[in-house]
């Protein structure tokens, strides 16, 4: 009965035999067809996706070399400009390159670290590479990631002359040639204002090295002239930590920034903040505060801000700020903030709110109670004496307004002989409790910055740069009974004496040291940055002390919260720089 007639019937008995070995026969026909087309497209799947990412990386190298500069003088610093990666030099500084093995058997062969260098016009050379001049070659290797290849990466750099088509221009070669990296301007500067780069990427595809391949071109455009600009920028007091609910908590006291330049025309801007105060969620608070700007020019004027804080105060508060803004002038082309008789100014001047006042909690008792914490954790000390502010005309601490946190600072240009471009900036603090305890009630250290000082000055035709750094800073922890001297911190301090004081020294009442203070430092002449050659000046202070404490909140709020309570306090971080070259 065939199989019609059986479901007439009613009656399925299922399929034959002679059904299912023709049905498996149709299904292993179509399978043998259509497999070699999936391989094929799983393979170009992944050749796609490789030479995406092969792509990505021709475009970064791009991005990379379009951020950098065209061309720094030496005369400027340590600076790195296109021409000190790409085109180093002629062939005369080190080893000249391995010319590559660019085919094998039809087949690309990737090239080693070792053709990197200058290739002359009749040298070896790649057909993804200029097939005529000079040019500079540039090998980095990129390491393969998880689920990707590895690349090689081929810059070959040329200088070009400004003709339609451009044409290549050899360097002069030999002890004296072409040598970005050499300190003598002639030898540094760049042939043209412009360049050719080719970029190749190289990859393996199932054993088959294949190249991705851009050209393209960068010109010298500089949007103007740099003939003067003085920086300087000021933050006497940084602290921070973090809150159980809202993230990062930060104060910072004594704010300067200033920059004026002289280009095509002539600026100055800036901010002077006496206290700034923020969380993580983007909440702000801070004391008197301005942003200065010329042209047009302004008059000397005084902002007095009332006492105020952060969040009602629960964690951050500070006393009565001030803010004195001295002439603010570009006239003349002479770019002026201020001066040694009337600075530009960001002062704490009362103890209400205990000055500065810093907690990274607003509940007493979430403290570590072995550790008998009082609130605040930071503040000016009750009995501190008030510093005069100011500044001198030989950069030095001034005789002016009493404040307990603050930064003064001028810059000028002047035209009158000698001409010059100077940048001058002060941070002073008084005492600085840490760590209030009830065995030290005005707190387990006290840290005071004297004077912080960076003075940057290019004076006279010769362009004679001048770059100085002072500072002193005094650092105090309870013996039991009196506040003992940990270090006194100089410029004469060749080895941090912070780090001869044991963190194991009692603090009284069976406390040490180190249950209070993870680490501390304080600065080294040798970590004080200066530059100081014809026409640029440079200082920068990073901090004259730092500490940071050991973790302050109990396991249990740990736990619940943020796992970050330690508290970090930076004592003036300073820095000025100024360039003349009229």
């Amino acid at each position: 009965m065939s199989r019609s007639t059986r479901l007439q019937s009613g009656r399925d008995d299922g399929f034959t035999l002679v059904e299912i070995v023709v049905a498996i026969s149709i299904v292993m026909v179509v399978v043998t067809a259509l497999l070699p087309q999936l391989v094929a497209g799983i393979r170009a799947t992944g050749t796609a996706r490789t030479i995406t990412q092969a792509k990505g990386v021709v475009q970064g190298q791009l991005d990379r070399m379009r951020n950098l500069p065209y061309y720094v003088s030496p005369a400027a610093g340590d600076h790195k400009d296109v021409l000190d990666y790409y085109f180093r030099d002629a062939g005369q500084v080190g080893p000249l390159p391995t010319a590559p093995t660019c085919m094998v058997a039809g087949k690309y062969v990737a090239p080693g670290l070792a053709s990197t260098g200058y290739v002359a016009p009749g040298a070896a050379r790649c057909s993804y590479e200029p097939s005529t001049g000079a040019f500079y070659r540039s090998v980095t290797q990129i390491a393969p990631a998880p689920g990707s290849v590895g690349f090689t990466v081929v810059v070959s750099t040329q200088f070009l002359t400004g003709a339609t088509p451009p044409v290549a221009v050899e360097p002069p070669t030999g002890p004296t040639g072409y040598n970005s990296q050499s300190p003598d301007p002639g030898e540094a500067t760049p042939l043209t204002s412009q360049i050719g780069v080719s970029i190749a990427v190289l990859y393996a595809d199932r054993g088959t090295v294949r190249p991705v391949t851009s050209y393209t071109q960068f010109y010298d455009q500089p949007t103007s002239t740099m003939r003067s600009k003085a920086e300087l920028s000021a933050t006497t007091l940084e602290v921070g930590s973090s809150t159980k609910l809202n993230g990062a908590v930060s104060l910072a006291a004594g704010l300067l920034n200033l920059t004026g330049s002289l280009t095509y025309n002539s600026t100055v801007t800036g901010s002077v903040n006496s206290v700034t105060a923020g969380l993580a969620t983007g909440e702000q608070a801070s004391g008197a505060s301005s942003n200065v700007a010329a042209p047009p020019a302004t008059t000397p004027s005084t902002v007095n801000g009332s006492a105020g804080g952060l969040s009602g105060c629960a964690m951050i508060c500070w006393g009565t700020t001030r803010l004195d803004k001295g002439d603010v002038s570009a006239d003349g082309g002479l770019p002026t903030a201020g001066g040694p008789s009337s600075p530009m100014q960001a002062l704490v001047t009362s103890l209400d709110n205990g000055g500065v006042r810093f907690d990274n909690n607003d509940n007493e008792s979430d403290y570590r109670s072995e550790l008998d914490l009082k609130s605040p954790l930071v503040r000016i000390d009750p009995n501190a004496v008030p510093r005069n502010s100011g500044t001198t005309s030989s950069c030095a601490p001034g005789t002016g307004a009493s404040a307990y946190v603050g930064a003064s600072a001028y810059l000028r240009t002047t035209a009158a002989s000698p001409e010059t471009v100077e940048a001058c900036v002060i941070g002073r603090s008084s005492a600085i409790s840490l760590f209030r305890t009830g065995f030290a009630p005005r707190g387990v250290l006290q840290v005071e910055l004297i004077k912080g000082v960076a003075s940057c000055t290019v004076s006279g035709t010769s362009h004679t740069a001048s770059a100085t750094a002072d500072y002193e800073a005094v650092v105090r922890y309870w013996n039991g009974t009196a506040y003992q001297t940990a270090a006194t911190i100089t410029p004469s301090n060749l080895v941090d004496p912070l780090s001869a004081v044991p963190l194991t020294t009692s603090v009284g009442s069976g406390h040490t040291l180190g249950e209070y203070v993870a680490s501390w430092a304080s600065l080294t002449s040798d970590r004080v940055f200066k530059t100081q050659v014809a026409g640029n000046a440079e200082v920068r202070l990073p901090g004259v002390v730092t500490i940071v404490s050991q973790p302050v909140w109990k396991p249990e709020v740990l736990a619940s919260g943020n796992a970050v309570s330690a508290v970090s306090l930076t004592l003036g971080a300073l820095k000025c720089s100024v360039v003349d070259q009229r």
